[in-house]
Parts: C-alpha cells; sequence; structure tokens
C-alpha cells in the first residue's frame, strides 16, 4: 500500500541496506610500485650492508671448513652443535648469505634504473632555451643589477665562470643573453657508479657462494 511498509508477522519489515560498492582491487602496477620503492629503499641497503658486515666478520674471526675436532677443542662441543646449526663453520656457503648477496644485488640494480636515467636527461637537457617568467619563477633567483652592453656583460660572465672551473652553456638573442653554469657533473654520477661497482662486488661474491669450491672435511 501507498504511504506503508509492508508487514511480516505482524512486524515492520526492515528497510533494505544498498549494498556497498566493492573498492578496486590492488593490480600489478600498485604491487609493481611498492616493490621498487622497497628494493630501491636507502635503508634497506645499509641494513643489508650492515647484516653482512656482521655474516663476515662471524666468518673471519671463527675458522671455516675445518674439521670438526678444531672447533670441539677450541670452542667446546656445545658450541660447535650450535656452529653446525646455524652454517657459522662455512658461512659462505649458508643459504642466508647467498640470499643477503642476491638482496643487496637487487637493491643496487633498483636503485640505479631508478635514479640514474634522471641524471642522464638532466645531463644533457637543453637549459638555455627557457623564458625570462621561468626563470623568475625558481624558488632561488637574484636580480642583480649590471652597467654595460648585453654582449659586453655575457662574456664577461662566461669569461669569469670558465676560469672558476664551470661548464658554461649561452645562447644568446636580440634583446637578452641565457647563461647556464654546471660544476661537479661527474660527482653526480659517481654515486651511480658506486651502485654499479657494488653489484659487480656482490655479483662476484654471489657466484662465489654459489659455484666456489667447499672445503669440508
Amino acid at each position: 500500500m501507498s504511504g506503508k511498509s509492508e508487514a511480516v508477522n505482524g512486524q515492520s519489515a526492515p528497510p533494505s541496506v544498498p549494498r556497498a560498492a566493492p573498492g578496486p582491487g590492488i593490480g600489478w602496477n600498485e604491487v609493481k610500485a611498492e616493490l621498487i620503492e622497497f628494493f630501491s629503499s636507502i635503508k634497506l641497503a645499509m641494513s643489508m650492508f650492515l647484516i653482512i658486515a656482521v655474516a663476515a666478520t662471524i666468518g673471519t674471526v671463527i675458522q671455516q671448513n675445518e674439521r670438526a675436532d678444531v672447533y670441539i677443542k677450541e670452542y667446546g662441543e656445545e658450541a660447535y652443535r650450535w656452529f653446525i646449526r646455524l652454517g657459522w663453520t662455512d658461512i659462505y656457503h649458508t643459504w642466508y648469505f647467498t640470499s643477503l648477496l642476491a638482496l643487496l644485488c637487487i637493491n643496487s640494480l633498483t636503485c640505479f634504473r631508478q635514479r640514474f636515467p634522471g641524471i642522464w636527461r638532466s645531463m644533457h637537457q637543453d637549459k638555455v632555451s627557457v623564458q625570462l617568467p621561468f626563470i623568475k619563477n625558481l624558488k632561488q633567483t637574484v636580480e642583480i643589477p649590471v652597467a654595460g652592453t648585453k654582449e659586453g656583460v655575457s662574456k664577461g660572465i662566461v669569461q669569469y665562470l670558465a676560469e672558476k672551473g664551470y661548464m658554461v652553456l649561452a645562447k644568446n638573442e636580440p634583446g637578452e643573453a641565457t647563461l647556464y653554469a654546471t660544476k661537479g657533473i661527474m660527482g653526480r654520477v659517481g654515486a651511480h657508479m658506486a651502485h654499479l661497482s657494488a653489484t659487480v662486488i656482490v655479483t662476484g661474491g654471489l657466484i662465489g657462494s654459489l659455484y666456489g669450491p667447499d672445503y669440508k672435511l
């Protein structure tokens, strides 16, 4: 009936509650972004370096691949049992040491892949084909009035910066001149070359851990 709710067994039927629309599921793009963020973390790299350093210290202090009687004589039988359980008598071939090396290698490659292309593009980007409003909108700008002609002032600035070791790009147009000076570009590239170097070293350690000789007696 119009204007009244339906009754069942003398009781009013509860109003129907609309179902909430299902939220968007987690797709591959979200998972990929999370994985890239995790593997490119500097904190992860520092943690891996620290743990590997501790494991390498253990492998240096405790003699590797010696006979059982050597460990029992030096550390005792109970300690030797723990060494066997933890893999400390051959720590460089344990699954966890190999996993640490692999994780560090993935971290180094991911960091390089994420950061180096932007640096490379920045190095080759045309930085003098910009307009005055763009320069004025930069976060750090300073206006300095100078006396002289445009050609003379720009030539003097280029010569001064070049003498200071800057690489200068210049563009002269009627009415204005644009200069761009940079210094220490190799320092920006060096950090990423260090990532590649670490990857090569870690890959060598990983190959040695997996396929290196095992001298257990």
